[in-house]
């Protein structure tokens, strides 16, 4: 299932999970519960408005000293709740990044381990549905995983593979023995490296920061009024930005719809012709009165055609990612040029760059489909002739119902694209708020500093050499 909340497991000698809500309440209920809470399908878009939920279980107890932490996915189609995700990349010390076999490492996966490793001095990465893929391809797909990573990294990441269907044991045992034993049996030691990691990051950007403060301070002395234009000048570029974000995003908002039309809609005949030749084979076989052939026939047909739609969903994933991933690195580039145009400005006003920001878009999407299936009869014939045999009208109801496939699986076509239409909307809107809402903030960090720069050098230059002398420390 999709995971939508925070999930925490640890151990303990009881088994029991607590749920704590956003607004600070918390309840402890049973651990086969969880699934009420956690996931997209029964808690879509966080409804329960759940902050995160804790596992305890004896199953722990050869990693006492570590919690794992499960996440919202960053890198798939299917997320959600992706915002609460990165906002727990701080409180992190080891991050395993899940990317699927079918679309290996692409460069949302690489920002988005280069992001983590701003947070985390250890990462690796999991390989996942290895099991679509022979040995050959396994080891091609590992290959080129493992040489990108080295690339972009300039040091050697490490790399499992993992299958829920085939040689799942023996993928736990290794990422058992490879990862988490080590950092459960050097958990003092790991932890001590976290926290100079995550020191050492924040002084870096502290210098900077500090940087900027101090020839912002010298600027305000003597040219007060080249910095006050200098923030107009930023503040008015941002707002442009935003209306050419959302402008955009209406623009994409209407081809929604008929894109997916356009991709899905080729592949009804197919599902109605493979109901239909299923139907006459297994309608042969179906004995009883017309009521209880009636309602057979309905779950018989709810099941045929949700996995249809569910293996149309999985075969046309990839495109409809495409859909999406298309406007997420349009609201990335946008965001990402915007403050590059600020740091600009700002390196030319005083001669210092901008820290470097950890960013990326992030959206969500739909769990697996669902069907639904309209009465066998628009009248209850059915239920008005229990009692009559079907073999004396075999051929009517044959007709009947073989005409009603159509029509359902027209339907319930139309009832995914729409689902899908509006997810995907919802989407676009989440990612412009999420691209302005960057934006902002980073105009505000900026503004802070112009404005509020004490007019005190030597007190700032005595800051940056404490931060300078921590930096040799950590």
């Amino acid at each position: 299932p999709v995971t939508a909340i925070v999930t925490q497991i640890r151990y303990s000698p009881v088994p029991s999970a607590i749920v704590r809500y956003l607004n600070g309440t918390e309840r402890t209920v049973a651990p086969e519960e969880i699934g009420r809470y956690v996931t997209e399908r029964e808690n879509p878009e966080n409804i329960k408005k759940v902050a995160q939920v804790v596992v305890e279980h004896p199953a722990m107890e050869e990693f006492r000293n570590i919690t794992l932490v499960d996440t919202p996915g960053l890198g798939s189609f299917y997320r959600h709740n992706s915002t609460v995700t990165l906002d727990w990349l701080p409180y992190t010390g080891v991050g395993l990044i899940a990317v699927s076999a079918e679309r290996p490492l692409s460069e949302e996966d690489i920002e988005l381990a280069r992001n983590v490793t701003h947070y985390c001095p250890e990462i690796a990465l999991v390989i996942t549905k290895t099991d679509l893929f022979d040995e050959e391809e396994q080891e091609r797909i590992k290959e080129y995983i493992t040489d990108s990573l080295e690339k972009a990294f300039q040091r050697t990441i490490t790399v499992f593979e993992f299958s829920i269907k085939k040689h799942a044991e023996e993928y736990r045992t290794r990422l058992k023995g490879k990862l988490l034993q080590p950092l459960n049996e050097n958990a003092s030691e790991k932890l001590n490296t976290i926290i100079r990691h995550k020191t050492a990051q924040a002084i870096g950007q502290s210098i900077q920061f500090a940087g900027l403060m101090l020839e912002a301070s010298k600027k305000k002395k003597s040219e007060k009024e080249a910095v006050s234009l200098l923030i107009k000048d930023i503040k008015e570029n941002r707002h442009f930005q935003e209306r050419e974000m959302l402008l955009t995003t209406t623009s994409y908002k209407g081809e929604v719809r008929a894109k997916l039309e356009g991709l899905l809609m080729p592949y009804l005949p197919g599902i109605r012709e493979r109901v239909e030749r299923q139907f006459a084979r297994d309608f042969r076989e179906w004995r009883g009165s017309l009521y209880r052939i009636s309602r057979q026939y309905e779950a018989w047909l709810r099941d045929k055609l949700g996995l249809e739609i569910r293996e149309l969903d999985r075969t046309c994933s990839e495109d409809i990612f495409r859909f999406v991933r298309k406007m997420a690195d349009y609201y990335q580039y946008a965001a990402r040029q915007f403050r590059q145009k600020m740091d600009d400005k700002v390196y030319q006003a005083f001669g210092t760059h901008l820290p470097e920001a950890y960013w990326q878009v992030d959206f969500t999407t739909l769990d697996h489909p669902d069907v639904s299936i309209y009465r066998a009869f628009d009248s209850h014939l059915d239920m008005l002739l229990f009692f009559l045999p079907v073999q004396w009208f075999r051929k009517y109801f044959h007709r009947h119902f073989s005409r009603q496939i159509a029509l359902e699986a027209e339907k319930n076509l139309h009832r995914y694209i729409s689902d899908m239409t509006g997810k995907i909307i919802l989407s676009l809107d989440q990612m412009q708020k999420q691209a302005a809402s960057f934006i902002q903030n980073e105009v505000r960090s900026v503004e802070d500093i112009l404005q509020n720069a004490t007019d005190d050098f030597d007190e700032i230059r005595k800051n940056i050499e404490r931060l300078q002398v921590l930096a040799t420390m950590v």
